[in-house]
């Protein structure tokens, strides 16, 4: 049954891609959080929340597109995020994997004063 081998293969191809694709966005999200500054006028009022971003970057890594899709906004933390987002580009670029001229991830930026 030769037509099994071809199954099993592109389940593999599938399963080593997905891997790459959550081994890329770990890291971009790892990149994003080390930007990350909290806004005094924000902690000074004990402002919290959770921004969460839509990134989209090109082959070389760099940011063509980021927007905020969070119900609840605080403009500070907000503009936090975003220019923490701003400072990491370029991110690492794509990895030859993934096969697209561009990539769109998701980050929660998590505000918490301690």
């Amino acid at each position: 049954k030769p037509n099994e081998v071809f199954e099993d293969d592109d389940k593999q191809e599938t399963a080593d891609s997905l891997l790459v694709q959550q081994l890329y966005i770990s890291k971009l999200s790892k990149r994003t959080a080390s930007f990350v500054k909290y806004p005094k006028t924000a902690l000074s009022k004990e402002q919290e929340g959770t921004v969460r971003l839509s990134i989209t970057i090109n082959r070389s890594g760099e940011v063509v597109n980021v927007s905020s899709s969070s119900q609840k906004e605080i403009a500070a933390l907000t503009e936090a995020a975003v220019s923490a987002v701003r400072k990491a580009s370029p991110y690492p670029a794509i990895p030859e994997q993934m096969k697209n001229d561009s990539f769109t991830f998701t980050v929660p930026v998590t505000f918490r004063v301690k």
